[in-house]
């Protein structure tokens, strides 16, 4: 180690050199393979078993077998994948994940570890490659025999749907037992390895024993399964092509009908594709419709097939997966050999308002076509149309669709390799398109159906959540926001609604999710009104519509008329299957949340209520108001007055003890305690938490403090206290107005400088009651008696006014006393 390297800098090399070693062990195939293009086939039926990673790949101590090997799958540089990223359990930091044709598989090593496990792992490898037919290694000896191979192979054989092993279950089968000298795997070896009479006499045995249609439908995901492992010139590809046409080529039929369609173009789409066949000759059980050139990725675990007429076909059908392994310039696009190649440059996308795309924009080429195989369940009839649907994954970039084969074999019918006629999906036009499976739509939001709907202003209030709805300045603005996505949106999705900007200091809380537990806030980014939401429980379906409503917070401020603002936009990320795939953003063409005045200023709550109306007691007064636009101190010397209040008076010792008399200032209270209202008022002499008394007219003026602000549609509740006149007064008639403040606030008719005047109604009408007195009189002998009975009346008296001494109090109606 270099006296300049530390410790950790000394793991970090050797990592980066296991990795280059691993790497290199699959050589030039491996150099081809970009991530294989496409996932493994999931009717695998060889499963590769790993409880323990850093031993099941250990090259040295337990060396792997041939069927580990085919289990395994190709070696590719993507076999065996190290991420240092996700931390494990305990000290193990390091995920290896392995991709086998039937499952991943993901466990965690110790970064310690990691470089002799690589080692070890490099070994496996070796062995896998050294056990390849056209292997030229010093362990190509040991390669088994087709026949023992078979043996390997069949005695691991699961069937993914069943979980059982049909190949065991075939090879003692008596009707499959086609020689008595040898085992099923010695026939099918000297019929499909062999190039003699013998091949030939094996073939016709196989063909004549009336189990060979299952002997196909067992062994051709067992020869695809190997083939992927090895495909070699020497490998099983040919051996399985022999295998599924030796035994149907007595009739020639053609195919009447032969074509296809999707349900959805769109990049990372789920797509169904319907394939319509008609078959010029009548079709036994067991008849396989194999299709070529559909080169896709599964959308489910396993490729589920339908069919109309029912049940006319196995529900699950054999899939071998594509290659991809080229990238190809789109101008000419690829060569007929996809002998070009170009890493480095970006999927196409197609530019509909350009209607061409840029030269540094490119295709991905498959240099080997998927293959899909679809069995017959019962008879049909010639010239029947038969439609089966399966769904595929489109690919999450454009793609040079090829064209797609249909071929038919059956007992004594063969039908030879015929392009289908393809469909484009919605109707969509685009001379880039050639076939189903190109991909050509970008995955995006309909822009059509793409809508955020506020609500109106003037808005309402609402009295279950106690604020007012709109769209108004003030207020809270709702906002129902209608999308349908070309493509499905699954939980860990994400949705990204820009533009929901609001004028002011940016500092604005993000717009509140309401009854949305399909949804949460991911973030929010206030200076940009980005809103990206996180999809947490039901799949958001392609092509169905979805709602969500956002709660947003008006500025107090409204804006100008013709403001310019940004337009909201909306686009999803981690969209589709793999969640791999963005959305193009779809833009609504309109601005949003643009705070609104209204039309005409109201005071939007105005109440007065008192504590008593007892002549001569102090009274607390309660004022609650609000108002439809906000005000503040600096747009003028803005004044609220109260009228009606000339059956009270100011009174010192109403009033705080200890406040200063200035002769015409009542001291402002909290009817909230902290709310701190009053401290946004001062009285005419500029005391502040005051407001001034008009003895002679009986108002109540309040002026805003300095600094002060009034929001729109919050309530202020202030209180003040009075004395109540001796003299009484039933029924004040009180009424708020508002003058004095900026001309341009004033929204109604100003009239002599009052901007508005409204009545104002309390909880309890504001009077001043008659001085009286509540009384209770009871008596102790009731009933007539001699003079000589005595009757003792006692009289309760409860004044509502203060009585002083010296007073005359006079009781009557004492009738029948004596």
């Amino acid at each position: 180690m270099p006296p300049t390297m530390t410790r950790q800098q000394s793991m970090q090399a050797r990592i980066v050199l296991a990795i280059m070693i691993l790497s290199a062990v699959a050589g030039t195939a491996m150099a081809q393979m970009d991530g294989r293009g496409f996932t493994m086939t999931t009717t695998a039926v060889i499963p590769f078993v790993c409880d323990d990673v850093e031993t099941c790949l250990d090259g040295y101590a337990t060396p792997p077998s041939f069927q580990e090997c085919v289990a395994l799958g190709a070696v590719t540089s993507e076999s065996i994948r190290l991420d240092y990223n996700t931390s494990g359990p305990g000290s193990k930091k390091v995920m290896v994940s392995i991709d086998t044709p039937s499952a991943k598989i993901s466990h965690y090593i110790s970064i310690n570890d990691v470089f002799l496990w690589v080692r070890k792992a490099r070994q496996y490898l070796n062995i896998c490659r050294s056990l390849m037919a056209d292997s030229i290694t010093q362990r190509s000896t040991e390669i088994p025999s087709p026949a023992s191979a078979m043996d390997e192979l069949c005695d691991a054989y699961v069937d993914p749907m069943s979980g059982m092993n049909p190949c065991q279950k075939i090879r003692q089968d008596p009707r499959c037992l086609v020689d008595d000298t040898m085992s099923l795997h010695e026939t099918l070896e000297k019929a499909l390895w062999y190039n003699d009479d013998m091949a030939l006499e094996m073939q016709g045995k196989i063909c004549e024993c009336s189990c060979w249609a299952d002997i196909i439908d067992v062994y051709t995901p067992l020869f695809e399964q190997w083939e992927n492992y090895d495909s070699g010139a020497q490998g099983v590809g040919p051996k399985l092509t022999t295998l599924q046409t030796m035994c149907t080529e007595s009739v020639l039929g053609t195919f009447l009908t032969a074509s296809i369609g999707e349900s959805n173009g769109a990049q990372c789409a789920v797509n169904t594709l319907s394939l319509t066949i008609s078959p010029s000759l009548d079709l036994p059980v067991g008849a396989m419709l194999t299709v070529t050139g559909l080169n896709a990725e599964l959308a489910e675990q396993s490729l589920m097939v339908m069919s109309d007429p029912m049940d006319y076909v196995k529900k699950t059908a054999s899939w071998t997966m594509p290659q991809c392994t080229k990238w190809c310039s789109m101008v000419g696009l690829c060569p007929g050999d996809g002998s070009a190649t170009d890493e480095n440059c970006l999927a196409v996308k197609y530019d509909f308002a350009v209607g061409d795309t840029t030269d540094e924009r490119c295709m991905r080429w498959c240099d080997k076509n998927s293959r899909i195989v679809i069995t017959t369940t019962d008879d049909i009839d010639k010239g029947t149309d038969l439609v089966v649907t399966f769904k595929l994954l489109n690919p999450t970039y454009m793609t040079n669709a090829g064209d797609v084969f249909v071929e038919l074999s059956a007992a004594g019918v063969y039908m030879e390799p015929t392009k289908v006629t393809a469909a484009v999906a919605d109707g969509v036009t685009n001379p880039l398109v050639q076939s189903v499976l190109s991909a050509s739509i970008p995955p995006q939001f309909d822009p059509v159906t793409f809508s955020v709907v506020e609500s109106p202003c003037p808005g309402t209030y609402e009295a279950s959540t106690d604020k007012w709805i709109g769209k108004c300045a003030g207020m809270v603005n709702r906002l129902t926001v209608s999308m349908k996505p070309n493509v499905d949106l699954l939980p860990g999705s994400r949705i990204t609604l820009t533009g929901l900007t609001r004028t002011g200091d940016n500092l604005y809380p993000a717009p509140m999710l309401m009854d949305a537990p399909n949804f949460q806030t991911d973030n929010w980014d206030s200076a940009t009104g980005a809103l990206t939401l996180r999809v947490t429980q039901d799949t958001l379906m392609a092509n169905m519509m979805a709602s969500i409503v956002l709660e947003a917070s008006m500025p107090q401020t409204p804006d100008m008329p013709g403001m310019m603002k940004s337009n909201v936009k909306i686009s999803a990320s981690r969209a589709g299957q793999g969640l791999s795939c963005n959305f193009i953003e779809t833009d609504l063409m309109a601005p949003r949340l643009i705070a609104q005045r209204p039309e005409t200023f109201s005071f939007v709550e105005k109440t007065v209520s008192m504590e008593r109306c007892s002549p001569g007691e102090c009274n607390t007064i309660t004022l609650s108001l609000a108002v439809n636009t906000a005000l503040e101190e600096s747009q003028g010397d803005v004044m609220f007055v109260i009228n009606g209040f000339m059956g009270m008076d100011r009174a010192l010792g109403c009033m705080p003890a200890g406040c200063s008399d200035d002769g015409s200032s009542i001291v402002l209270d909290d009817a909230v305690a902290g709310s701190n209202h009053k401290n946004l008022f001062k009285s005419e002499n500029g005391v502040q938490s005051s407001a001034t008394w008009k003895p002679a007219t009986g108002q109540v003026m309040l002026f805003l403090a300095r600094g002060a602000r009034l929001d729109a549609f919050k309530t202020y509740t202030i209180t003040w206290r009075l004395q109540n006149k001796i003299v009484p007064v039933d029924t004040f008639s009180n009424t708020l107005q508002m003058s004095g403040f900026n001309a341009s606030k004033c929204l109604g008719d100003e009239i002599g400088g009052v901007c508005q005047q409204e009545s104002v109604t309390g909880r309890d009408a504001i009077k001043v009651c008659k001085p009286t007195f509540t009384s209770v009189v009871s008596q102790s002998y009731p009933w007539p008696g001699c003079g000589t009975k005595e009757n003792t009346v006692t009289i309760t008296l409860t004044p509502n006014a203060k009585v002083n001494a010296p007073s005359n109090v006079t009781i009557s109606g004492l009738v029948g006393a004596a």
